[in-house]
């Protein structure tokens, strides 16, 4: 009887959460958050202390957060409590979220 192949479990939707953050994070701003760095900031986002830029859904949340001396607009999974992504500069941008909320009036 021939032997059979194993099959490589797939990554789940949380490690693929965390591999984006983290690549996106190195690409737009040269910064490679360690493991710690992303508990931080999850820790900031759960206790409050993060700006409540908008909600996409009832699962999805985008907050500017501090982390080292600077803010950052990050996407935030409620029921996985992971990261996403971090966003460019230019969605802190106070006319820039005017406009998304004026656009949701419409």
């Amino acid at each position: 009887m021939p032997k059979r192949k194993k099959r490589r479990k797939r990554p789940s939707k949380r490690k693929n959460q965390t591999v984006h953050f983290k690549r996106r994070f190195l690409e737009r701003y040269g910064v490679d958050p360690n493991h710690a760095d992303r508990l931080q900031m999850i820790a900031q986002i759960q206790k409050g202390h993060s700006r409540l830029i908008s909600a996409q859904s009832l699962r999805v949340s985008i907050h500017a957060i501090w982390f080292n001396g600077k803010r950052y607009p990050v996407v935030y999974d409620k029921i996985r409590k992971s990261l996403v992504t971090v966003l460019p500069q230019e969605c802190l941008d106070p006319k820039a979220i005017d406009a998304f909320y004026d656009e949701e009036e419409d």
